[in-house]
């Protein structure tokens, strides 16, 4: 049976570093000191109460051991950082595909850091998680292909939608990383 034309969507979850001059200009000074000053406040309250973790951001609302205008302002760095990327992912990916739908954008500063106390490069760590420079984004893209049958097509279309989402951001962001690729059921 010959080929036929398809629409494969691919769902992928992306985290991006912006560049260091991206947030920079709006501060002042890189973001990764402001992610170092909030670990060392955070570390302080931590080892301070027992914890034997490191909080996500929203659960430091309201502790007197962190200053709350360094959280004010990590979280307006954090909301620039997640509108440039939805930009960007729009500008230099709608092109690429014949379909895309960006479903989440999150600064990854919110999410529960993997940075535990006690660790030998912890502090380290946390400052890299802290800093409002990263972000995660859920999209959905599709692509119109010659389907040949199989897995061995899906995990090709995988591939290669990664591979677009790459080359496609490379130039503006300072690393990119696909977390999570797959084929969507066209029926989903």
């Amino acid at each position: 049976m010959p080929p036929h034309i398809e629409i494969v969507r691919v769902a992928l979850i992306v985290e991006v570093r912006l560049l260091p001059e991206t947030l920079e200009e709006h501060v002042g000074y890189p973001p990764l000191h402001l992610g170092e000053v909030l670990a060392s406040q955070v570390d302080a309250s931590v080892n301070a109460s027992g914890m034997g973790y490191y909080p996500p951001l929203k659960q430091l609302q309201g502790d007197p051991a962190i200053e709350s205008d360094l959280l004010g302002l990590l979280e307006e760095l954090a909301w620039h950082a997640s509108e440039y990327a939805r930009v960007e992912f729009r500008r230099h990916l709608r092109p690429a595909f014949s379909y895309l739908k960006i479903e989440s954008v999150q600064s990854t500063s919110y999410t529960m850091p993997r940075a535990r106390p006690g660790r030998a490069n912890a502090l380290i760590e946390l400052a890299r998680h802290y800093a409002p420079d990263s972000v995660r984004v859920e999209l959905m893209t599709s692509s119109l292909t010659r389907d040949e049958g199989g897995d061995e097509s899906h995990a090709a279309m995988v591939e290669l939608t990664s591979q677009k989402v790459q080359r496609s951001l490379s130039q503006y962001f300072d690393q990119i990383e696909v977390c999570n690729a797959r084929v969507v059921d066209p029926t989903s």
